[in-house]
């Protein structure tokens, strides 16, 4: 058994979206996002990595386990201001985290499922015995004007969360996750160039709908919720659509105020829905990630 302990995050300031520098006050397309569920979304004054740093902190102190214990660390973002040999952002915190002599991996190319990724890396690891105690760290700032407001239909906000990923439940500050299922699709013609707006759509939901139908045939409980990346509330109701989800299911309740957090967004919204809906043990609970390249689905049970 593979269980997520500790989940904490940490964002950046909350700006009013009409503030977003790269939409240069463009009133109307201002109100296209604001009538897509956008109202507010978080700027950070510091590095990606700086956030990662305190995300991790609280949340090994709520999975009660030390800096000794984490024998694994993966490291989660797509956020480099200096890429490749220039990028310094792992270096910084391992030092920051006193974890200079601590493996380290880092997930990128699968954008906004990259923590997804991270999850299924841990649990390999886990159970081939590779590893007992892994550290996953998802953090992102906006770099570019392009990842802050995605193709004109997402606002992208700065925040980091983190976990602990432990073959047994760790810690009783929030709720611990078990790991009932897995599954991930690819598509690569987009990230390659090589696609379109609308054929992107299809693959992405044809990836996801394969995920859907291999992770479900593993549970034998209703969903409580599927829990989707935060994006526009547009996007978001065609995907469940597509993938006949009511979209009632789908929880998108942080939508106004944090937007749309990268890959963290899985995390963060796995926690505030299992504590603001207090989710009895026992409830299952679908994760859905979508990205550029690629699309993953987990499902959860409420320890």
């Amino acid at each position: 058994m593979i269980f997520v302990n500790g989940i904490r995050y940490v964002l950046g300031e909350s700006r009013p979206i009409s503030s977003v520098p790269e939409l240069g006050g463009d009133e109307a397309a201002i109100k296209f996002l604001a009538d897509r569920g956008f109202k507010n979304y978080r700027h950070s004054t510091v590095e990606a990595w700086e956030l990662g740093v305190d995300a991790a902190r609280q949340a090994m102190q709520a999975a009660e386990v030390t800096v000794a214990d984490i024998d694994q660390v993966i490291y989660a973002s797509v956020s480099s201001r200096t890429p490749a040999h220039g990028d310094l952002s792992i270096g910084l915190f391992a030092h920051r985290m006193e974890m200079l002599t601590t493996p380290i991996t880092g997930v990128c190319f699968g954008e906004c499922t990259n923590a997804m990724l991270g999850i299924e890396h841990a649990a390999m690891l886990l159970e081939t015995g590779r590893a007992r105690t892994v550290l996953l760290v998802s953090t992102d700032v906006a770099c570019s004007k392009e990842q802050r407001v995605t193709t004109g239909q997402t606002i992208c906000s700065d925040g980091a969360a983190a976990c602990v990923i432990t073959r047994e439940p760790r810690g009783s500050a929030v709720p611990s996750f078990e790991l009932l299922g897995f599954a991930k699709a690819f598509h690569h013609l987009s990230r390659a160039g090589m696609s379109n707006p609308a054929k992107s759509f299809r693959d992405i939901c044809g990836a996801a709908m394969r995920c859907k139908k291999t992770v479900l045939a593993k549970i034998d409980k209703p969903l409580a919720k599927w829990i989707p990346n935060t994006a526009n509330s547009e996007v978001a109701g065609a995907l469940a659509s597509v993938l006949g989800i009511p979209a009632s299911m789908f929880y998108l309740d942080n939508l106004p105020e944090y937007a749309h957090v990268f890959s963290t967004d899985q995390l963060i919204n796995l926690v505030d829905w299992a504590t603001r809906s207090k989710a009895p043990s026992g409830s299952v609970v679908a994760g859905l990630a979508t990205g550029t390249s690629g699309s993953s689905v987990a499902a959860w049970r409420v320890v």
